[in-house]
């Protein structure tokens, strides 16, 4: 829900990577990256969004994006993604 009380949908997708020479890490440190990185951008979107208003999220897809990406490099290099 946007600022001004407008339901939107938001499709994302997200590309990830293994880093290669941590493969062994990656596999068994997490249960389901999947899942976990779904989570992680559901959590940057919903938090993102209700505060800008319907034309500002839609003119402002790239600055969600960012926002999105910089929560993943964050929280998942800890995971070697």
């Amino acid at each position: 829900k946007t600022k001004d009380n407008i339901f939107v949908n938001v499709a994302v997708a997200v590309q990830f990577r293994v880093i290669t020479e941590s493969a062994y890490d990656a596999y068994y440190r997490l249960s389901d990256p999947r899942g976990q990185i779904q989570s992680y951008v559901f959590d940057v979107v919903r938090s993102t969004v209700p505060r800008m208003e319907l034309d500002e999220a839609f003119a402002s897809k790239n600055e969600i994006a960012d926002a999105t990406l910089r929560q993943l490099e964050s929280v998942m290099r800890d995971y070697v993604y």
